[in-house]
């Protein structure tokens, strides 16, 4: 799994966005195929979703981005495997932002915000600003 997550990644740096796609969109139709919806499978369940989600996002595809982000989300919840959630909130926001619903996006931006406070994740924290300028215009504090 960690291999075929390296390639899907070495894929994304290199700009070839539909092999990235395909490469978790097959792993996510293998995982529910298999019964990773189990507490042994959610942690790498919970990878594929936030990268797939991820990369989805920068692909524009903003309403499958969500929903993918949403099913991580609600699977990290569902197993207490929350090292994903700060970046699974993220995904949320930025497809909010881009599907119009600018309240939404603000709200979870500064849940995502708040979280990676919490955790002292500095790099969090500073991409998060990043994109939540870059989407919406605003500065979080």
């Amino acid at each position: 799994m960690a291999l075929i997550i390296r390639i899907a990644n070495a894929y994304s740096l290199a700009g070839e966005k539909r092999k990235v796609l395909d490469i978790y969109a097959q792993m996510v139709k293998y995982a529910r195929k298999h019964g990773w919806d189990q507490p042994r499978y959610a942690g790498n369940l919970v990878v594929i979703l936030n990268n797939y989600a991820r990369e989805l996002n920068i692909d524009k595809r903003y309403e499958e981005a969500l929903e993918i982000a949403q099913m991580g989300w609600s699977i990290a919840i569902k197993y207490h495997d929350y090292w994903c959630l700060g970046s699974l909130l993220s995904s949320q926001a930025n497809s909010y932002a881009h599907l119009g619903e600018t309240e939404k996006s603000k709200d979870l931006y500064y849940q995502t915000l708040y979280l990676y406070k919490a955790l002292g994740d500095q790099d969090g924290i500073t991409h998060l600003k990043n994109d939540a300028r870059d989407t919406l215009g605003i500065e979080l504090v």
